[in-house]
């Protein structure tokens, strides 16, 4: 038993031996990868901590890019809308400028209306006759005195015949004309005149001549009574 044993001793020895530069070599190789692993990890972690570094400088560079152009664009707001509130102010004044300016406006409007209406009245409910003519005899304008003193009806029949025909004698219109064109009125010539129907009467004629800027007749206005029953 004991020589058994003693081989067997030896044998495990043995192994022992064989085994052991088998043990190194694996401790070896295994310290050689921790090594290596170790290193690849303080390399990772030291580019992920300058990765970290410039990615948080980066970030902070874009905020403060992004921060900046804020501010410029909420300064342009700002400015635009100052400007339109002025622009406002400005438009709102005008507005009120053009509101009273038609309010007056429309007040002189009614006015020269009324003042129309008023004169309008006056010429027609006035008992003297009131005509414009031209210088050649063409009747612009009557009221009705006038077309009743010289028997017509309407102004429209007025003024389609020539004055001269008003007159007995045709002479009588050639002296008025050179009268004025001398003197520029006449005032209270009694007249010779015939009506439509050729009856004669007596007429009170007073005249102005009406010229332009450059002084040449446009036209003649003037004033008729009927001075027969006087």
């Amino acid at each position: 038993t004991r020589p058994l044993d003693s081989r067997k001793n030896r044998l495990l020895a043995n192994i022992l031996l064989l085994c052991l530069p088998l043990l190194g070599l694996t401790l070896a190789a295994s310290f050689m990868i921790l090594q290596k692993v170790t290193l690849s990890l303080n390399t990772l972690a030291e580019d992920a901590g300058q990765i970290t570094e410039e990615d948080t400088a980066h970030y902070l560079d874009e905020k403060k890019i992004k921060h900046v152009e804020f501010l410029k664009l909420t300064k342009a707001i700002n400015k635009a809308l100052t400007h339109i509130q002025q622009r406002k102010e400005q438009l709102q004044q005008l507005n009120k400028s053009l509101h009273d300016e038609i309010f007056e406006r429309k007040q002189l409007g009614e006015a020269l209306t009324k003042s129309e209406k008023q004169l309008r009245s006056l010429q027609d409910n006035i008992p003297i006759g009131l005509f414009r003519s031209t210088p050649e005899g063409k009747i612009q304008h009557a009221n009705p005195a006038c077309l009743k003193i010289n028997g017509y009806s309407s102004l429209e029949e007025f003024q389609s015949i020539d004055v001269h025909v008003l007159y007995q004698q045709k002479s009588d219109r050639r002296k008025i004309l050179e009268h004025l064109n001398a003197a520029g009125t006449i005032d209270g010539w009694k007249v010779r005149m015939r009506r439509k129907d050729g009856t004669l009467f007596w007429a009170l004629l007073s005249m102005k001549k009406v010229t332009d800027n450059h002084n040449r007749q446009i036209y003649l206005d003037g004033t008729v009574q009927d001075i027969s029953g006087r």
